[in-house]
């Protein structure tokens, strides 16, 4: 069989929502080497690929927008998921991928085996048993993309669950005011808050402590609705792509990275200006309109799998390489 080629030092935590999509898409296996290739600069800076009949992709999911001048070099397409098209370069291999998130691999004892024998393809390996730990335990804290399913949200219960960003107080500020806002509307149940670490210097409002992710999952479901802003350093947080693989009608202040295809006000999303009163407005119409919250939930889903599915993403980067030059 096949088999596809992954640098060793990639973080398995961010870029196992792709390696599900090349192993789903291309029926092929993984395989392991840094040949011909520029340093990675970090395991969450990237995933390089070379693909079967040769052809070289490059996915960036970390926060930032900026691209690396020397991948780009290297490959025949860049995928970016916080892609700016402000600062990115005029350059057609330089595609919008719009958010993952983490996912657990389908195979606990293959994820062994894929640690062990990325290990032992870098020069690196005295670090395999940190990352057994490391990634064993992003196994138990993760759902498979399959356990992504939409379902019935509920108008009279709102659920919100999000980290707390010390370091990063832009980040909070406006889930903060979403939640004083739900949290004002006395017939809606709300649950959920911030969740922080122990090192955390400030204490957040709404403290909640964190819960499993199968827990995060069906109470998001249920949720009458979601909010979505931007994370620190104003990427796609990996809420986003959640949300939108689960169908949810998304009240969002405007996004400040690119698409794959802009998400619509009232098809897609329903945007926000960021003031308390847009989010209680936002809440009461989607809690009373009930076609129009639908209409939400059934794009939303219906763009993920489109544009954002772990497949849909690695049939487009294949389709571009295949039009890309050399």
């Amino acid at each position: 069989m096949p088999g596809f080629i992954v640098h060793p030092g990639s973080s398995f935590r961010y870029y196992s929502y792709y390696l599900e999509g090349f192993s789903r898409s291309l029926g092929a296996r993984v395989k392991f080497s840094t040949e011909g290739m520029p340093p990675l600069l970090g395991g969450k800076s990237g995933l390089p690929v070379v693909l079967p009949d040769g052809g070289r992709v490059f996915i960036a999911a970390d926060d930032h927008s900026t691209v690396d001048p020397d991948w780009l070099g290297w490959c025949h397409v860049y995928g970016q998921v916080n892609y700016d098209a402000a600062g990115a370069p005029e350059d057609p291999r330089v595609i919008s991928i719009g958010p993952s998130f983490g996912v657990r691999w389908r195979s606990t004892p293959y994820l062994a085996a894929y640690v062990i024998r990325a290990g032992l393809a870098s020069s690196r390996w005295r670090d395999v048993p940190a990352r057994l730990r490391d990634w064993g335990q992003h196994q138990r804290e993760r759902s498979t993309v399959d356990a992504y399913v939409p379902g019935e949200s509920d108008p009279d219960y709102l659920f919100f669950l999000a980290s707390w960003w010390d370091r990063h107080p832009e980040a909070n500020a406006d889930r903060v005011l979403f939640m004083e806002a739900a949290s004002s509307i006395p017939s809606l149940t709300v649950e959920g808050g911030f969740v922080s670490s122990r090192r955390s210097l400030v204490a957040p409002p709404f403290p909640h402590g964190p819960v499993a992710h199968s827990t995060f999952l069906s109470s998001t479901v249920r949720s009458v609705a979601v909010f979505n802003a931007p994370a620190v350093h104003d990427c796609l947080g990996w809420k986003l792509g959640e949300f939108l693989a689960l169908g949810k009608a998304i009240i969002s202040v405007p996004l400040l990275r690119g698409m794959p295809e802009p998400l619509v006000h009232g098809e897609h999303i329903h945007f926000v200006d960021g003031s308390p009163g847009s989010f209680t407005e936002a809440l009461r119409l989607l809690r009373a309109d009930v076609v129009y919250r639908k209409q939400l939930e059934h794009n939303a889903r219906a763009y993920w799998e489109r544009l954002l599915a772990p497949t849909a993403v690695v049939n487009r980067l294949v389709a571009a390489r295949r039009s890309a030059p050399g």
